[in-house]
């Protein structure tokens, strides 16, 4: 070849087309991995469907791209043939109609009618046999010229006619082996040979699509979930808490009551309590022995009820938060020696023997001189009633010729009560191997 032929002839590349396809698989690729990535990162479906059309229109250079989404109702899989199921030669309602509409949608330019929302008909189609199982199957559709391909259905084409259809690429989206919808492109004004590479591409596409919608399914169901969990966590603490403000508002009622009904019944026995009492102060002349002893049987039990009814009140009140303490300072000894003294008279009718103990010291309670103070901050009342009850079911439970002997000892900023008996104790079953005395402690801060 001279000179003067190569400038006639050009030189051209004969990897040309090696690198252009080279170039249109890196770009396949690149969008591809694009796509998952947005899949992997984001819960949103509309923003990844948005965005994978607009992409994908603009990877294939094709007029119009849009998702076509199937009725629920319609996509479940079936062998049977029906209206509307897409004709895999083409003889089919436009953009392969199970029943649903266009959901997403790009287009390369304003002039380019939208086909947002449309659907199809139901006065145009025909009953066509086996697509929906290739659909299934995963397989592609590519409509080069719908003129050609849809000449003998003028209904159809019309429609084609109508939205600017002259050439078609479906590729269907199989969502856990169901026909959620197709992913179609048009070419709008003229006939496209669509590509092998193009048809793969879109399937991909597609397939990554239909792990989005899964995801996103997913997601739904677990928000769903979530929702009705909180719902029900929501309604059962309300009725919680209704049960317990009804449990509430009872146990005020019957701490009122138990307050009121005390307060009432203590009034008639303060006179019962007072006039036996005075008539116990006559002389032996006015009043046969045997109607005194009726007169002090009388006075015994209105105090035991009093001291009943006294008990009641008093765990009403803490019941009802309103007990209050009268804290000063008094010699908790001098309180247990009055204590011992008060039950002297029942432990001497038990024939039980009483003894104190203080830090560890004897003392005899018919002693003369008291034993040392040991001054101690508390509600004095409240002390005393521990005391007496202690000691009165420790007396009660000691056989005759048993002891009760009460203890108290500092530790640090505590006091310690301790009562021990000789009693009938705890049964050798039900003892633990560190028990070997019945005591009953009461540490005071």
């Amino acid at each position: 070849m001279t000179f003067a032929d190569a400038e006639f002839y050009p030189p051209v590349s004969v990897c040309q087309p090696v690198e252009e396809a080279l170039r249109q698989q890196v770009e396949q690729e690149r969008l591809l991995n694009q796509v998952t990535t947005q899949i992997r990162q984001s819960l949103e479906l509309p923003v990844i469907l948005e965005t994978a059309v607009q992409q994908v229109r603009d990877f294939l250079l094709a007029d119009r791209l849009v998702i076509y989404q199937f009725d629920t109702q319609s996509s479940t899989p079936s062998t049977e043939t029906s209206p509307g199921i897409a004709n895999c030669a083409g003889q089919s309602r436009e953009i392969e109609g199970l029943g649903g509409q266009v959901t997403y949608e790009a287009r390369a330019s304003q002039g380019i009618i939208t086909a947002l929302h449309w659907a199809e008909p139901d006065s145009c189609f025909v009953r066509v046999p086996l697509c929906r199982e290739r659909y299934h199957r995963g397989s592609t559709l590519a409509i080069a010229d719908t003129e050609l391909t849809y000449a003998n259905v003028p209904c159809l084409m019309n429609l084609l006619r109508q939205l600017q259809v002259r050439a078609k690429l479906v590729a269907p989206i199989m969502v856990q082996e169901s026909l959620w919808g197709l992913l179609i492109a048009h070419q709008c004004f003229e006939p496209r040979e669509w590509q092998p590479t193009e048809q793969r591409f879109l399937q991909h596409i597609a397939e990554h699509l239909a792990i989005a919608i899964y995801q996103a399914q997913l997601y739904a169901q677990v928000q769903q979930q979530k929702q009705t969990l909180e719902q029900r966590v929501i309604e059962r603490t309300q009725d919680l808490r209704d049960t317990l403000l009804a449990a509430q508002a009872a146990n005020r009622a019957k701490s009122e009551f138990l307050a009121n009904m005390s307060h009432e019944l203590r009034t008639p026995l303060t006179c019962v309590i007072g006039m036996s009492a005075t008539l116990l102060q006559w002389s032996l002349g006015q009043l046969s022995q045997r109607q005194r002893d009726f007169l002090q049987t009388i006075h015994n039990s209105g105090k035991h009820l009093l001291e009943l009814i006294n008990d009641i009140l008093d765990l009403s009140q803490v019941e009802a938060g309103k007990m209050l303490l009268n804290v000063s300072e008094f010699s908790l000894t001098q309180l247990a020696y009055q204590s011992l003294q008060i039950l002297k008279e029942k432990a001497e009718r038990n024939q039980v023997t009483l003894a104190l103990e203080i830090q560890s010291q004897r003392f005899e309670i018919d002693a003369p001189e008291p034993p040392p103070t040991l001054n101690f901050a508390a509600d004095q009342r409240r002390v005393r009633q521990i005391l007496l009850n202690l000691l009165s079911n420790a007396i009660k439970f000691t056989p005759e010729g048993g002891q009760v002997i009460l203890r108290l000892w500092s530790e640090t900023n505590k006091v310690a009560l301790q009562i021990e008996d000789t009693g009938i104790g705890i049964p050798e079953d039900q003892k633990t191997p560190a028990v070997s005395k019945i005591s009953a402690a009461r540490y005071l801060p």
